[in-house]
């Protein structure tokens, strides 16, 4: 992960261990904005896409 922060020009970020998963139908608020998170198994086990009914931006590492 060191290397891809680097590529994307992020700071590095340290490893950490979370102490919740997030579940399908839970929301992130970020700002103003709250997202629904839907679960969608996909090439990583856990695999979220995050939905809004607003204008939304999309990226592979965000």
């Amino acid at each position: 992960m060191p290397e891809w922060c680097e590529m994307a020009g992020f700071p590095r970020a340290e490893p950490f261990t979370p102490d919740r998963w997030l579940e399908d139908g839970d929301t992130v608020t970020v700002g103003e904005q709250t997202l629904e998170v839907i679960h969608c198994p996909g090439h990583t086990p856990g695999h979220v896409v995050f939905c809004t009914d607003r204008p939304s931006w999309r990226g592979w590492a965000m």
